[in-house]
C-alpha cells in the first residue's frame, strides 16, 4: 500500500504579547470535518488559536500552525491560509477517490491542536471522492440540501423569483425563443450566445498590463470595487482580505449584495466615482471604524460567502427555478449531444463502491 504523506515544519515562539498559545484549547471546525459526506471540488476547515486565558489569539507570529496529513492510496493538494488575526484555512483538492484523510494539527513548539489527530472518513463507508468523479446515485436535490445544512431559503432570490408562479414558465416556448433570439438569418445555420469583436480595444483602454496576484491586493490599505459589464465577481474575495474595500453604487448586484449595509462591511462610493478621495480622505480620519468594517466584512464572508454557501444558493436557484417548468423534456432531444466532464493526466481513478470493511 503507497501512502503519501506530507508535514510542513516551523520553528517559532509561541508567546504573543504576554499570552501563551494553547494548543488544546484552540478550536478546529468546518465542512471538511463535520460534513464528511458532502463532496465538493475543494474541501476546507478552519483552525483558530486561543490562548492560555481562553481568548482568541489576533496577532500570532508566522508559521504558527503546522500541518500534517497523510492520505492512503490517493494525491490531494493541500494549501493553508493564514489570515493573519490568529485564524487559518486548510483546504485540500483530491486527485483520486480517498477512503479517507487524516490531518495532524500542532503548534510551532508541538502542542496537539484540539482533538488532533482529524481523520476525514465517511460514515456512509463510501470514498472521499474527487471533483471528476461521476458516480451516479446521486443524492436528490433536497437531500443534498440537507446534508449541505443550507437555508430555506435565500431572501434575494425569494425577490427574483416572486414575478411567477409555480409551472408558469414554458420550458419548449422559451427554447424556441432562445434560438430566434440568438441565431442568425435561417439559411445560415448559425447560432451563439456571445459574439463579438475586440476592435482598437487597447487604444482605448490602454495597453494590457502584467496580472498581479490577488494577495498582492491587500498590501494596500484601501482597495476599490468597480463593476464592469457584469457585478464584480471579485467582491467576495476582497471583503476577505484585510483591506478596506470601497464598493462603487451599481445597478449590478450578486445574491449577498443587500444582506452588506453601507459603512457596516464597506465603504460606499457614487457610481462615477467622483467622490474617491474624499472617501478616502474620511476613511483616513476614522481609523476605529474602518477596523470595524474591515472586520465586520471578513465575518460576512465567513457566515455567508463560503464555498458551501454558494453551492447552497446555485441548488436552490435550481431547484426553485425547476419548479417554475413546464413542457420539460423528459429525456434529451435527438439533435443535443452530450458534453462530458474533461480528462486530465493528472486526475486519477474513481472508486465508487463501499470500503470492504464497510459490505
Amino acid at each position: 500500500m503507497i501512502a503519501w504523506v506530507c508535514f510542513v515544519l516551523a520553528t517559532v515562539a509561541i508567546v504573543v504579547d504576554g499570552n501563551v498559545i494553547d494548543g488544546r484549547k484552540s478550536l478546529v471546525w468546518g465542512p471538511a470535518i463535520e460534513l464528511p459526506e458532502l463532496d465538493l471540488p475543494v474541501r476546507y476547515f478552519f483552525v483558530q488559536l486561543v490562548g492560555s486565558d481562553g481568548l482568541n489569539i489576533t496577532r500570532p507570529p508566522q508559521n504558527s500552525l503546522v500541518v500534517g496529513w497523510t492520505a492512503p492510496n490517493c494525491r490531494l493538494k493541500r494549501q493553508t491560509i493564514d489570515r493573519h488575526d490568529g485564524s487559518f484555512v486548510v483546504r485540500f483538492r483530491l486527485y483520486d477517490a480517498c477512503d479517507q484523510v487524516e490531518f495532524s494539527l500542532s503548534t510551532a513548539d508541538g502542542q496537539p491542536i484540539a482533538q488532533t489527530p482529524y481523520t476525514i472518513r465517511k460514515p456512509s463507508g463510501r470514498p472521499l471522492l474527487a471533483e471528476h468523479c461521476d458516480c451516479g446515485q446521486l443524492p436528490t436535490t433536497d437531500e443534498w440540501l440537507t446534508m449541505a445544512k443550507c437555508p430555506a431559503h435565500f431572501a434575494q432570490l425569494d425577490r427574483d423569483l416572486a414575478n411567477w408562479s409555480d409551472r408558469s414558465v414554458d420550458f419548449e416556448k422559451a427554447l424556441n425563443y432562445s434560438h430566434q433570439r440568438w441565431t442568425g438569418p435561417e439559411h445560415r445555420y448559425s447560432s451563439a450566445v456571445c459574439h463579438y469583436q475586440i476592435i482598437n480595444n487597447e487604444h482605448k483602454y490602454e495597453p494590457t498590463v502584467e496580472q498581479r496576484a490577488f494577495a498582492d491586493f491587500f498590501n494596500y490599505r484601501y482597495v476599490i470595487n468597480v463593476d464592469g459589464t457584469v457585478a464584480a465577481y471579485r467582491l467576495p474575495f476582497l471583503l476577505s482580505g484585510d483591506s478596506l474595500v470601497l464598493k462603487q453604487d451599481s445597478s449590478f448586484y450578486e445574491h449577498f449584495y443587500h444582506e452588506m449595509e453601507p459603512f457596516v462591511h464597506y465603504l460606499p462610493l457614487k457610481g462615477d466615482l467622483s467622490d474617491v478621495i474624499e472617501q478616502i480622505s474620511w476613511a483616513r480620519e476614522h481609523p476605529e471604524q474602518v477596523a470595524r468594517m474591515i472586520a465586520n466584512a471578513r465575518q460576512f464572508v465567513h457566515d455567508h460567502l463560503q464555498p458551501q454557501h454558494i453551492f447552497c444558493y446555485h441548488a436552490l436557484l435550481l431547484q426553485r427555478y425547476a419548479r417554475l417548468l413546464i413542457n420539460t423534456p423528459t429525456e434529451p432531444n435527438s439533435d443535443m449531444e452530450q458534453v462530458s466532464k474533461a480528462a486530465h493526466d493528472y486526475y486519477g481513478q474513481c472508486t465508487c463502491d463501499k470500503r470492504k470493511d464497510e459490505l
